[in-house]
């Protein structure tokens, strides 16, 4: 089973990441933080998914107990936390410029990822039960035109 993978050049590599250079065509539109939040995450997480690197949007880094010297122990720390900074500069340069100074300070992917969930669904859904309530109330006054 593990020879029916290929990459996208069909070189006989099991490696199925897409290359940098073809993963750049799918970058998305910076996002203002006005409507549309929802979509724009829906898309960033598809383009993480696509370079394998939605693993740092819910995963915590892994620990090593204090004076560990095992290197493969260390080594792997360095990775992740390699892997975490570089997805988390991907999230944050899809951030219009004011956007990305409220939001650089964020310690890891997983923490920026949860603040902007936070404040732009909160933001989202509150507008559409105010769009919900408006229609709702929405009454006929023989007085006004229809279309005023």
């Amino acid at each position: 089973m593990e020879n029916m993978r290929q990459n996208l050049f069909s070189n006989g590599s099991t490696h199925t990441a897409i290359p940098p250079s073809a993963s750049q065509g799918m970058m998305l539109y910076l996002f203002d933080g006005k409507a549309g939040f929802k979509t724009w995450q829906d898309k960033m997480h598809y383009y993480l998914v696509s370079i394998n690197m939605e693993r740092y949007l819910t995963e915590d880094p892994p620990t090593v107990p204090q004076g560990t010297t095992n290197v493969y122990a260390v080594g792997s720390m360095n990775t992740w936390a390699q892997g975490d900074y570089c997805c988390k500069g991907l999230i944050l340069n899809r951030l219009v410029h004011d956007r990305f100074g409220l939001y650089n300070k964020s310690k890891s992917s997983k923490t920026l990822w949860l603040a902007l969930e936070n404040k732009y669904k909160t933001d989202e859904s509150g507008r559409q039960r105010f769009s919900t309530t408006k229609f709702l109330n929405f009454k006929m006054v023989d007085s006004k035109q229809i279309m005023e």
